[in-house]
């Protein structure tokens, strides 16, 4: 018999004690039916790292690796995830293969370890072979990224270390720095923009600024940003975005949103960035069932990119959509950031007024859907309607 909730499978994840940000991570992103079970590398908290000791310190994490292994054994997983990267990265590819060779040995199991993980994303996007990095850590770690990503064929054209004064302090960077970090990093010399270190929050940032505009060259032309979340097997790469008729960034796949408003509010993208970034849950009004219809396309794009997306629509309550339970009712969705509405013109009003009563910042129509006079004047400070833009 399986396990009544990881019917599809049990993952062992091995990350150390300090770090706050893989667990939360995984298991918004976990599907229906796997599970994960999380074994703590003892990491005492350093208070100064520096460059000369963040070395030192990682050997230390390393050499009680094991250790957690032995102990997320017992659970009886299928598969074992490393939930920190750093350690996968010293020795450059040769010194990752032997990592992954010692767990392996010891356990029986395979395991996807961030450093392959990370290049195994990258083949998979294609046509990558210049990237900039982004890390949490110190100099001299970002070399040893560099070394290993220059052994697995990849040239590091630059790279930023946020020189975190300890273990713990690396889950305080606020995103706004993040973003000011990727920024930096881009331009018309890399092909893509890589973060490693799993303690640091971009997993929902990355699948935002992929949607951002480049700050050199084409201002609608988008970088392909990868988060490295440690050692989580790497799902299918993300589909890139490609500036669509009029400069509106847009989703090439049928079913799909662009990005963007139209008519005399239109949104500026510096407006739309900020939106994206503080947005973590979202309900989806009329999603369907249908592969055909565009609700069934942007609820799974949604959760592909991080968000955690509740799908509304009484016909199918019960049932799961891209691994969500649907809900007959909006009021049973909240808490939510932001309603994403599939409703007829007619329609769309009761919605727009129940999402403002339950506190949604933002609500966004589809194309055609116009109902200006629905909510405005209860709208609270701050709130925004968007429209999706024609592609």
């Amino acid at each position: 018999m399986r396990d009544m909730l990881g019917w599809r499978r049990k993952f062992g994840v091995i990350g150390p004690s300090t770090n706050t940000i893989v667990q939360p991570d995984l298991d918004a992103m976990r599907p229906v039916g796997v599970t994960n079970h999380y074994s703590r590398i003892l990491t005492p908290n350093a208070d100064a790292v520096s460059n000369e000791s963040f070395r030192a310190g990682i050997e230390v994490i390393g050499g009680n690796v094991l250790d957690a292994v032995r102990s997320v054994m017992t659970c009886a997983p299928d598969y074992l995830v490393m939930g920190m990267s750093a350690v996968t990265f010293f020795g450059g590819a040769r010194g990752a293969d032997t990592f992954i060779r010692s767990v392996e040995e010891a356990s029986g199991l395979g395991i996807s370890v961030g450093s392959h993980a990370c290049a195994a994303a990258l083949q998979a996007y294609g046509g990558v072979r210049r990237i900039a990095v982004l890390s949490p850590y110190w100099p001299v770690m970002n070399a040893e990224v560099a070394r290993y990503f220059g052994d697995m064929g990849f040239s590091v054209v630059r790279d930023i270390a946020l020189q975190c004064p300890s273990w713990t302090g690396i889950a305080k960077v606020p995103p706004g720095r993040c973003r000011d970090a990727i920024r930096a990093l881009d331009g018309d010399d890399v092909d893509a923009i890589v973060q490693v270190g799993t303690n640091l929050s971009m997993v929902r940032l990355a699948a935002a600024a992929e949607l951002l505009p480049r700050q050199a060259g084409d201002r609608h032309q988008c970088r392909d940003l990868l988060a490295c979340a440690a050692g989580q097997r790497h799902r299918r790469p993300a589909v890139r975005l490609r500036p669509a008729a009029g400069g509106i960034l847009s989703q090439p796949p049928a079913g799909a949103f662009a990005l963007g408003t139209q008519g005399a509010d239109a949104m500026s993208d510096d407006e739309i960035r900020d939106i994206l970034l503080t947005t973590r849950r979202i309900a989806v009004v009329g999603a369907s069932d249908r592969p055909d219809r565009p609700s069934h396309g942007v609820s799974g794009f949604l959760v592909d990119r991080g968000y955690a997306m509740t799908p509304v629509n009484p016909g199918i309550a019960g049932r799961q959509l891209h691994g969500a339970p649907v809900v007959a009712a909006l009021a049973e969705a909240g808490p939510l950031d932001m309603v994403d509405v599939f409703r007829r013109s007619q329609d769309a009003g009761a919605v727009v007024d129940e999402a403002i009563r339950l506190g949604a910042r933002t609500v966004w129509l589809q194309l055609g859907v116009i109902d200006d006079a629905a909510g405005r004047a209860r709208a609270p400070p701050g709130y925004a309607s968007c429209r999706t833009a024609a592609r």
